[in-house]
């Protein structure tokens, strides 16, 4: 029996990252590293062309992008508690 289509993703699904990368510890770790690699050098690179204020916004979104995250995914219910 199908599913009926919620706009909310079901309980115990993550909804900023696809599964398939969350289960595989590799990819979820070469994804991490991206995703800072990518704001650290986005910020580098607002900082030398003298736009700090973009540098500030752009470190305070990953930082709440994975703040965000990080409670949903504990929130989520877990075979292990």
């Amino acid at each position: 029996m199908p599913r009926p289509a919620t706009s909310w993703p079901a309980a115990g699904t993550e909804i900023l990252l696809p599964d398939d990368v969350v289960n595989n510890s590799a990819g979820f770790a070469a994804l991490e590293a991206a995703a800072t690699a990518s704001s650290v050098g986005l910020s580098y690179l607002f900082h030398r062309l003298h736009h700090h204020q973009m540098e500030h916004w752009l470190s305070m979104g990953h930082f709440g992008v994975t703040a965000f995250g990080v409670a949903r995914n504990y929130a989520l219910e877990s075979k292990h508690r």
